[in-house]
C-alpha cells in the first residue's frame, strides 16, 4: 500500500480591493480584501482563476477571527456566512466565481466591525500509485462585516526593552480594523524592520516581538510607523518610549 503525504502551503493574502493576487501558485484570487455592507443586506463575490494546465477542486470556508496578543490570529468555523459554492472544480484557464453573503437572522452592526477568513482550500487529487508528498495550498483572505460608521484607532504604541525581552506593543482602541503597513526601528548605525504588513483588529493590543538581531543591539533610537490611520515617529533615546 502506498502513502501519499500532504503539505500546506498557506497563502495569507493582505492587500486592497482593487488587487488580486497569485502568489506564484497557477490560482488568481480577486478581491483579496472582502467587506459586507452594513445590514448584511448585499453580498459580495470572489472570483476564483485557475491559470494551471490542469484541473483543481477547491473548497471554501468562512472562519470566525480574534487575535491573541502576540499576533497569532484565532480561527473558529463559522456558520454567519453563506458561501455559493463551497466546493468547486476549475478546468485549466477557467474562472468559477464564489458568492457570500450572510446568513438569514444574522445583522451586522454598523457601530462595531466584526471579522472573519475566508479559507480556500486545494483538494487533493486521486493519489498517484507510487506515492510520495503532494503539496497543497491554503489561501486566505480578510473578510470584514459592519462597522460602516466604526472608526480604526487612534493607535497606542508602547516600546519595551529589557534585558531579556524586546517588545513594542500596539493597541487598537477603535472598533475597526487598522493595517500596520511599515514598522522599523533605527539605531546610530543599523535599521530593524518588525514583521510586516500586519492587521490590528479592532479593540485589540498585539505585542510584537523585536526582531532578532534587535534584541542585541544596545539602544534603539527612532520608531518609525507607517499604517492606513496615519504615520508617525516615537524618538526613544535608549529608554521605554509610549505614544501617544
Amino acid at each position: 500500500m502506498s502513502l501519499v503525504f500532504f503539505l500546506f502551503a498557506i497563502f495569507i493574502l493582505m492587500g486592497v480591493s482593487s488587487l488580486s493576487a497569485s502568489a506564484g501558485t497557477g490560482i488568481v484570487i480577486r478581491p483579496i480584501h472582502l467587506t459586507l455592507d452594513a445590514d448584511g443586506s448585499r453580498g459580495g463575490k470572489v472570483n476564483v482563476i485557475n491559470q494551471k494546465d490542469k484541473e483543481v477542486t477547491l473548497q471554501a470556508s468562512i472562519f470566525g477571527w480574534q487575535q491573541k496578543k502576540k499576533g497569532h490570529d484565532v480561527l473558529v468555523k463559522s456558520n454567519d456566512i453563506i458561501l455559493t459554492p463551497p466546493i468547486m472544480r476549475i478546468g485549466p484557464n477557467e474562472q468559477q466565481t464564489i458568492r457570500y453573503a450572510l446568513k438569514s437572522g444574522i445583522s451586522a452592526d454598523p457601530e462595531r466591525e466584526k471579522a472573519y477568513r475566508l479559507v480556500i482550500d486545494e483538494l487533493p487529487r486521486s493519489p498517484s500509485s507510487g506515492g510520495g508528498l503532494s503539496l497543497r495550498m491554503r489561501y486566505v483572505l480578510p473578510l470584514f462585516v459592519g462597522g460602516r460608521e466604526a472608526e480604526a484607532g487612534p493607535l497606542e504604541l508602547f516600546y519595551e526593552k529589557q534585558s531579556d525581552k524586546c517588545v513594542l506593543n500596539v493597541k487598537n482602541s477603535g472598533s475597526r480594523h487598522a493595517k500596520l503597513l511599515s514598522v522599523e526601528a533605527k539605531s546610530n548605525k543599523n535599521t530593524f524592520k518588525f514583521r510586516a504588513p500586519l492587521y490590528i483588529l479592532g479593540v485589540t493590543t498585539l505585542a510584537l516581538s523585536c526582531p532578532t538581531e534587535m534584541k542585541e543591539a544596545s539602544s534603539v533610537e527612532v520608531l518609525n510607523v507607517e499604517s492606513d490611520v496615519g504615520n508617525f515617529s516615537i524618538v526613544i533615546n535608549g529608554r521605554d518610549a509610549r505614544r501617544p
